[in-house]
C-alpha cells in the first residue's frame, strides 16, 4: 500500500507482531468493559465509502474500542485499523432476510419479531457506528419492536449499546427517545428537555413520528396534558399517512382529552381510530377504554366560612 498522507484515511496497515497484541489486548479490554460484545465476530463482507470518496470492498473483522474498525480489503493483504471518523458510509452484506422480520413487525407481532431480529443482529453489533448505511433500519426496527413488545429491559440494552458506540447520527438519536420512552413507560424519572428546547427533524419528516410521540408521551408522563395533545396534533398533522404511529397517537390523544374531561372529543377520537385502523391493537384497546375512569378528580369542596359554623 502506498504511503498516507493527510489526503488519504488516517488507518493503518498492521505488522504481525502488533496485530497480535492488537488482537489479545482489544479481546481482553471487550470482555472486562462490554460483555454484551463478541470478542471476535465473524469476519463480514462489507463496502466503506470514505469521506475522501474513496470506495472500499472490504471484509470487517471487530470492532476494537470506539473509535477504530479492524479491515482487510482483499486477501493477502494486510489488516487495517480504520477509524470510524474516515467513514462517510459503511453498508455491510447481511446475512438474513429482513422481509420477514418485517411482516410480524408489521402484523404487530412484536414479541416474535424482537427474538429473531435481535438474534439476526448480534453479529452486526460491532459494526453500529454514525456513518449512514444499512445497518440503521434494522437496529432502529429492534428498539422499536422491543418498546411496543413491552421488552423495555432489552429496548434500553440494546439503546444503550448503540448510544455507547455512535455520538451523532439519526440512530444515535432514535435510540436516545426509544430510551426515553422506556423510562417514561416504567414510571421512572426521565429528563425531559423543555417543551421548544429540541426542534427536532422537520415535522413532515419520516424521524419526526418518533421525535413528536416521545415528546408527547414525555409531557403525558409529567401529567402536562397541553403539550401532549400539541405534540400528538402535530403527528397526526403532518404523518397523516404513517400507519405505524398514527394509530398510537390517536389512541394518546383520547386518553389526555378524557384527562383533561373532555369525553366528548376523546369519544370522536376513539371512533375514528375504531373506523380508519379497526385491526390495530390500538383499536383493539380503545374499545375497551374506560374513558370515564380518566376524567380528573372532581375538586374538593371549598372550606365552609368561619361565621356560618355555629
Amino acid at each position: 500500500m502506498t504511503a498516507i498522507t493527510p489526503r488519504r484515511p488516517t488507518g493503518r496497515i498492521l505488522p504481525p507482531t502488533v496485530l497480535l497484541c492488537l488482537v489479545l489486548a482489544g479481546s481482553a479490554a471487550l470482555s472486562a468493559t462490554s460483555s454484551d460484545t463478541p470478542a471476535s465476530p465473524p469476519p463480514l463482507p462489507g463496502r466503506i465509502v470514505l469521506r475522501n470518496g474513496q470506495a472500499w470492498d472490504v471484509h470487517l473483522l471487530g470492532r476494537f474500542f470506539r473509535d477504530r474498525v479492524l479491515i482487510r480489503r482483499q486477501v493477502g493483504e494486510g489488516l487495517i485499523e480504520l477509524p470510524v471518523a474516515d467513514m462517510a458510509r459503511l453498508d455491510v452484506r447481511l446475512n438474513f432476510d429482513p422481509d420477514p422480520i418485517a411482516e410480524l413487525y408489521y402484523a404487530e407481532n412484536f414479541d416474535e419479531a424482537a427474538s429473531r431480529l435481535a438474534a439476526a443482529l448480534e453479529p452486526y453489533r460491532p459494526y453500529v457506528t454514525d456513518a449512514p448505511g444499512n445497518l440503521e433500519a434494522p437496529f432502529r426496527t429492534l428498539l422499536l419492536a422491543y418498546y411496543w413488545a413491552g421488552q423495555t429491559d432489552s429496548a434500553q440494552q440494546w439503546a444503550a449499546h448503540i448510544l455507547d458506540k455512535t455520538s451523532a447520527s439519526r440512530l444515535h438519536r432514535d435510540a436516545s427517545r426509544v430510551q426515553a420512552l422506556c423510562r417514561a413507560a416504567e414510571g421512572g424519572d426521565v429528563e425531559t428537555p423543555a417543551p421548544h428546547a429540541d426542534p427536532g427533524p422537520a415535522p413532515d419528516q419520516p424521524e419526526a413520528s418518533l421525535h413528536q410521540y416521545t415528546l408527547a408521551m414525555l409531557a403525558i408522563h409529567r401529567e402536562d396534558w397541553d403539550h401532549a395533545l400539541e405534540a400528538l396534533a402535530r403527528l397526526i398533522a403532518f404523518r397523516p399517512r404513517d400507519f405505524e404511529w398514527m394509530p398510537a397517537a390517536l389512541y394518546q390523544s383520547a386518553i389526555v382529552y378524557a384527562r383533561l374531561d373532555r369525553i366528548q372529543i376523546a369519544q370522536q377520537v376513539i371512533d375514528e381510530l375504531t373506523l380508519v385502523y379497526p385491526g390495530t391493537r390500538w383499536a383493539r384497546q380503545a374499545r375497551t377504554l374506560d374513558l370515564d375512569a380518566l376524567r380528573p378528580p372532581p375538586p374538593p369542596p371549598p372550606p365552609e366560612h368561619p361565621l356560618r359554623r355555629r
